[in-house]
């Protein structure tokens, strides 16, 4: 906590962090804090690097009169990242810029959160920043933000506009890949008011919104040569995009599924009113809504019918299906999301969007002509399920889910890399769950280890299998069970991801491993995974096979008995009385493709 209050202290006090790397490594509580100043102002800017590690500022109260207001005041040229705020208070009497990571931002914000309620009575004010000329990347932002449509007094930076946002007040640099679940509100009717950002003077792309607000979905205001791209909102608004958008912006392949409602409200972009219509030959292509209650796509008044290029009504998703492109844009998959969205709207209405001249089948998603396909819907979902089952832990299952698309996108990098976690753990209490037999995972010990090669006993018998069919000599790799165990089995037993982590072959546990581990007769003596059915058995336990060397030919093979005891002696290599309980060897650290 000193630490904070002495880096807060020297950055007001002009100390430059230029080129310094600051690391927060452990969360901080500010709940005993009964004054707190923003770090930085516009005479005394942040400029270095704070990295938040992922750790969380907690209870973090500020009032102020600074002309800008945020966990950081005014920040120049720096980069805020991997920050979580939490259950913060900001309220500035007649700031410029109120944020809750930064007031003024011209650097970046990146991979940051914010939870709690920023409330300015001047000034823009947004979730993360007040004011941005820089970047922000995937953030997001829960709680109030309360602005009052009153311009703040301008004492330094550049803002030319005002205006409250989830995201950011306003915005003259980028925003993408961001989130606003938190309510926004004004205290007046005509103000720019957005799920994004209030006004818009720059760039801001794959942005989701889900709060209702009496104004724009992603913005209120899209002012000249602005761009939004790939956005979609979800809550009740009166744009479901946009309320003005001016001369030479841009919005397209944005998705709104929410309700619109109001006089002249619109499904992508409306108008505040008769005396008040925003929209001056904005280019306008390419999106989707929903539930707009009989309302226009867009208010089209001031609109040259060469603006407005293939945009759709479409049918109100329904619960699994906003799920599901819920889950998508949690991945920060937006091209996929839109895709989703047209493609479940062609197979409801089965009718196909045209968004080029000629093209019968394609679907432009930010930029670039794709065909959502049903195989390619599929694997969606499969992408989206192996994901949500990796953050749930469930790390191998995530992996070989992924191991089923392995053409999709980065599944194949995906799923070894999840299963290479798996197998770390693994490795921590000498248990293994690789491959399945009947729906049931199966259970592997290690018998032995080099460096990263672990040797895997199964911890059942898995068939009834004879060595080789023709009572003849035969050595082991050229012996029928050799090549089955390793065609039709491998593929039946192993998913492919964890085939790509087999080095070598299935094998049969060797006369002189079985030695080894035969002075614990309880690890020899094994049951079947399916019942006993024809093997023979002693002791409750069933009789199964290891092996004599490779190259050895031979009619007889050894075997372990039900009571854990070798037979050296063996038996027929075509009895078919006796079970496998295979090895497998497996690489932890595997840098070989797929």
């Amino acid at each position: 906590m000193d630490d904070w209050l002495d880096f807060s202290e020297n950055v007001n006090q002009g100390r430059s962090y230029l080129g310094y790397r600051i690391e927060l490594n452990t969360d901080l509580d500010f709940a005993d804090q009964t004054y707190l100043d923003p770090v930085g102002s516009y005479t005394s800017p942040f400029e270095g690097n704070f990295y938040g590690n992922g750790h969380t500022l907690r209870n973090i109260s500020i009032s102020s009169d600074e002309n800008y207001v945020g966990v950081f005041g005014y920040t120049q040229g720096a980069v805020i990242r991997e920050l979580n705020v939490i259950d913060c208070q900001l309220y500035s009497y007649s700031a410029t810029g109120t944020g809750g990571i930064a007031g003024y931002v011209s650097g970046y914000v990146l991979e940051c959160s914010f939870s709690g309620t920023v409330e300015a009575d001047a000034g823009s004010a947004g979730g993360i920043a007040g004011n941005n000329w820089g970047g922000i990347d995937d953030c997001s932002v829960s709680g109030e933000i309360r602005g009052s449509g009153v311009s703040g007094g301008y004492g330094g930076g550049m803002s030319a506009s005002f205006g409250t946002g989830g995201i950011t007040g306003d915005n003259s640099g980028t925003v993408s890949r961001c989130i606003n679940y938190a309510e926004v509100s004004i205290d007046s009717d005509f103000y720019d008011l957005g799920g994004i950002s209030g006004y818009n003077q720059g760039f801001i792309q794959s942005c989701g919104n889900f709060a209702d607000m009496n104004g724009g979905g992603i913005v209120d205001n899209n002012s000249d040569y602005a761009v939004i791209r790939g956005c979609f909102s979800f809550g009740d608004t009166y744009a479901g995009i946009a309320v003005g958008s001016y001369s030479e912006s841009t919005i397209e392949y944005c998705v709104n599924l929410g309700l619109t409602s109001g006089r002249y409200a619109a499904g992508i972009v409306s108008f505040w009113g008769q005396d008040n219509e925003e929209n001056y030959q904005g280019r306008i292509s390419q999106c989707l809504s929903a539930g707009t209650f009989g309302n226009e796509l867009v208010r089209s008044r001031y609109f040259d019918s060469s603006f407005l290029t293939a945009n759709y009504r479409i049918h109100t998703l329904s619960n699994a299906e906003t799920e599901q492109l819920t889950a998508l844009l949690e991945e920060n998959e937006y091209e996929e999301a839109y895709g989703f969205a047209a493609e479940t709207e062609n197979q409801r209405r089965n009718i196909i969007f045209c968004v080029t001249a000629v093209g019968l089948t394609l679907l432009l998603a930010v930029g670039d002509s794709i065909y959502f396909g049903r195989k390619t819907l599929e694997k969606q979902r499969i992408y989206i399920r192996a994901g949500k089952l990796v953050k749930e832990g469930a790390l191998r299952e995530g992996a070989c889910l992924y191991g089923t698309v392995l053409d999709y996108k980065d599944s194949a990098d995906r799923g070894k890399s999840c299963f290479r976690d798996y197998l770390q753990k693994c490795t921590e209490s000498g248990k293994f769950e690789i491959g399945r037999i009947h729906g049931e995972s199966i259970l592997w010990e290690c018998i032995s280890r080099k460096e990263t090669e672990y040797r895997l006993l199964c911890g059942a018998v898995l068939k009834v299998e004879c060595i080789h069919a023709a009572p003849e000599l035969v050595s082991w790799k050229n012996s029928d069970l050799y090549k089955k165990l390793n065609s039709v089995y491998r593929q039946e037993w192993f998913s492919t991801i964890e085939q790509g982590f087999l080095k070598g072959e299935v094998d049969l546990l060797t006369m002189e491993e079985a030695k080894q581990i035969s002075k614990n007769k309880e690890r020899m003596r094994c049951k079947s995974a399916g019942g006993p059915g024809d093997i023979l058995t002693g002791s409750g336990c069933v009789y199964w096979w290891i092996r004599n060397e490779d190259k050895r030919e031979t009619a007889r093979m050894p075997f372990v008995t039900g009571e854990g005891l070798i037979s050296e002696r063996g038996m027929w290599n075509t009895a078919e009385n006796i079970g496998v309980r295979p090895v497998i060897t497996i690489k932890v650290e595997n840098e070989d493709s797929i």
